[in-house]
């Protein structure tokens, strides 16, 4: 899966300019290879519900990033990583209501979401 990710996220950004995030368990763990390998701009660390929503937050009001717990990235090559971020209330995840989206209309997005170990 992991080389899948990376070999993916290479073609896309070869191909046209865009920012990639990346995280979940395996970016989180060895976040510099996430990052090298796979040329993700942003890794997310830990449970990046809130972190995503602040880094989205952040790109619409093109307003810098780097600084937001959770946020790892690379810079001059190096890796800046910003730790971990747990969630102690999970009842705080905010929840996206796509039925009031116009936009989407002719258009296909998909959107996965899981939480927890799916071996558990």
């Amino acid at each position: 899966n992991r080389n899948l990710v990376s070999t993916l996220t290479r073609q896309i950004k070869a191909s046209q300019p865009c920012l990639v995030v990346g995280g979940g368990p395996e970016a989180t763990y060895d976040v510099d290879s996430a990052l090298h390998e796979s040329k993700a701009d942003v890794v997310i660390r830990g449970e990046g519900e809130h972190v995503f929503h602040q880094l989205l937050e952040c790109i619409s009001e093109k307003k810098e990033y780097h600084h937001l717990p959770g946020v790892a990235t690379l810079q001059d090559g190096h890796l800046v990583d910003h730790g971990v971020v747990t969630i102690q209330d999970l009842s705080t995840i905010r929840v996206i209501d796509l039925s009031k989206e116009t936009d989407l209309e002719h258009r296909i997005a998909y959107i996965e979401s899981s939480r927890g170990c799916p071996y558990r």
